[in-house]
């Protein structure tokens, strides 16, 4: 039952984005990031200077063919990411699944669509659809979209972490593997991992007051050791004299920026927008607080979107002030909150959901709905229309 689900999930997931990927391919950031790919043959070191997370430059560039744009290979690494993410989350929650049932299939299937398009609630604010709120679905940028399964990933086996029973018979082999998610996810975007490693401190330092297990070999060797040594790398390269720039802590400056360089409301309801970009994780977490109190993976989710917002709201990078180069923490912050809430509410038993269970669909289905929105503008109106008009 659960691989006709699961079947449902991957065609539903390669037709929506297949659309809109090859929509988008060669426009907005694509258009930057597609200029780099089709240098990184010839002149690998300068793009790995200007463009430190550079994997998708290398997918979309490596090795150069025949007759195929760096555009089509982009959209093809936009599709596969997106349902590379969908599958990851089916995963998850066929593990907690309390209980295999035609309406458990129609809720994974329902699950995994409204993730893959769901948006913040912004239908108040027709004019300004996107500065201000923290989007989970975003068609523009392909390093976010090539991170969300790398994020998604290593989120899931964070966990395993503080798990005392997870005795593995191969703890080198696991080592790789960590190694592996945290490097590729990182030169994917390194926006997770800034979230994760101070939302990891906090964790391990709580475990360490509680005299609770540690798992030291895969915290340190396969998240912490090769996160720092990339982000030294990333930070350097980013900051090079060549370039200028660097790191201020200036409130609200990014948001200032984009008021005037694309709307005027963009530094306006921000406490609001925020509350309408994660009111359904939100609402489970109080509807379900005895349970969300001893989800390892939710309370996690909760600690890197508390640094995502920090990063948002405190700190700029000088290069491209208006790119919001430290908004991304927070937004893939978000991602990972609802599926940690997705992943609680499907392990509830169904015959228990009750009024708490229909309130957190009805959210989720104000998401879905503003995210349907999202979609159709994102595939009917310009760029310049979008990012001036309605964004």
């Amino acid at each position: 039952m659960t691989s006709r689900a699961l079947g449902v999930v991957l065609v539903v997931a390669v037709v929506l984005t297949a659309v809109m990927a090859f929509r988008w391919r060669d426009i907005s950031d694509f258009e930057y990031h597609n200029a780099k790919a089709e240098l990184i043959v010839e002149q690998p070191l300068a793009v790995m200077q200007e463009v430190p997370n550079f994997l998708y430059h290398v997918l979309a560039g490596v090795p150069p063919l025949p007759n195929v744009s760096v555009g089509f290979r982009g959209a093809l690494v936009m599709t596969a990411s997106t349902v590379f993410s969908a599958w990851l989350l089916f995963a998850q929650l066929v593990r907690v699944l309390p209980e295999r049932s035609r309406r458990t299939e129609l809720l994974l299937v329902g699950f995994v669509l409204a993730f893959t398009l769901a948006a913040p609630i912004n239908l108040f604010t027709p004019q300004n659809l996107y500065y201000g709120y923290f989007p989970t679905t975003v068609y523009h940028n392909p390093t976010t979209i090539l991170m969300k399964p790398f994020a998604l990933g290593a989120f899931f086996m964070l966990p395993r972490l503080y798990d005392a029973g997870f005795r593995s018979a191969r703890p080198y082999a696991w080592l790789v593997g960590y190694g592996l998610m945290t490097v590729l996810g990182m030169l994917a975007k390194p926006s997770f991992i800034m979230v994760a490693l101070p939302a990891l401190a906090v964790v391990t330092l709580y475990r360490l007051w509680k005299h609770a297990y540690v798992h030291w070999l895969l915290l340190i060797g396969g998240v912490v050791l090769p996160a720092l040594l990339l982000l030294v790398y990333q930070t350097l390269v980013l900051t090079s004299p060549e370039l200028g720039g660097g790191i201020y802590i200036e409130p609200l400056r990014t948001h200032f920026e984009w008021t005037l360089h694309y709307d005027k409301q963009a530094d306006q309801q921000l406490l609001e927008k925020l509350l309408l970009s994660i009111a359904f994780p939100v609402l489970v977490f109080v509807l379900y607080w005895r349970e969300s109190r001893k989800d390892m993976l939710f309370l996690l989710a909760w600690v890197m979107l508390g640094f995502g917002l920090l990063y948002s709201y405190l700190l700029v990078d000088r290069i491209e002030i208006a790119a919001g180069n430290f908004i991304w923490s927070a937004q893939i912050a978000v991602v990972l909150l609802f599926a940690a809430a997705m992943r609680l509410l499907a392990s509830q038993p169904l015959a228990a959901w009750g009024w708490r269970g229909g309130t957190s669909l009805a959210v989720l289905g104000l998401h879905l709905l503003a995210g349907f929105y999202w979609y159709y503008l994102h595939l009917t109106v310009s760029y310049e229309n979008l990012i001036w008009g309605l964004w």
